[in-house]
């Protein structure tokens, strides 16, 4: 039987072979075959089904751990894709400014609490890269996979200028001619490439990205 609703319920005992749910891990099922598909598909559409507290706590443990593990493969100095500042910016086109300032606060202390350095850094950074994404909403594109590529851009840009801001004001070395020259631009060339896998994630637990006027709250 075929279906074109998302609603689907694992206990019914129907045959679904096509939803919009199956479309949302298209990357993690690439080169599977049709037989282990088969088996992952009933997991899959249960946890598309989750509620969203599920859903965010399971994306949250996922974020915590992908960036621990990227975090120990490459050296600090040289810098590696920010998934905390791609989770911000995903939140920030789906929020109104002031919850996506908080709740880009708040994930930025968590980056602070499992990494190195004073705390309060990154919350300050994806704090300042929101604010100059949210400043600037207006010129963003009206295709959602564009609109999220140039807010990442600018949420990136605002995270760097509010470090060289804290720099400035207390006098210490958190920003460098080195960091500027080495490890941003790596950063900055991974958390792009990073971008289009972590979409359907983001876009299953957040939902997906709607014209820019809708916004969760």
């Amino acid at each position: 039987a075929l279906r074109s609703e998302p609603n689907f319920c694992v206990h019914r005992l129907e045959l679904v072979l096509i939803t919009p749910a199956s479309l949302h891990f298209p990357i993690l099922k690439a080169g599977l075959p049709s037989s282990l598909m088969r088996l992952l598909f009933p997991l899959e559409q249960s946890l598309y089904d989750c509620g969203e507290p599920v859903r965010f706590v399971l994306y949250f443990l996922l974020l915590i751990v992908l960036q621990g593990g990227l975090g120990a493969l490459i050296p600090q100095n040289l810098g590696g894709p920010n998934l905390f500042l791609l989770t911000a910016v995903a939140l920030a086109l789906r929020l109104n400014p002031v919850p996506s300032l908080l709740v880009a606060y708040a994930i930025g202390l968590v980056q602070d609490v499992l990494g190195h350095g004073y705390f309060g850094l990154h919350a300050a950074g994806l704090a300042g890269g929101v604010l100059l994404l949210h400043g600037l909403r207006g010129l963003l594109m009206s295709t959602p996979a564009l609109r999220e590529g140039v807010g990442l851009g600018m949420a990136l840009i605002g995270q760097w200028l509010t470090f060289l801001v804290l720099t400035y004001w207390l006098r210490d070395g958190l920003v460098t001619v080195s960091s500027l020259t080495s490890v941003l631009p790596l950063e900055a060339v991974l958390t792009f490439v990073a971008y289009p896998l972590m979409r359907p994630l983001l876009n299953w637990t957040f939902g997906p990205l709607k014209n820019s006027s809708e916004v969760i709250f």
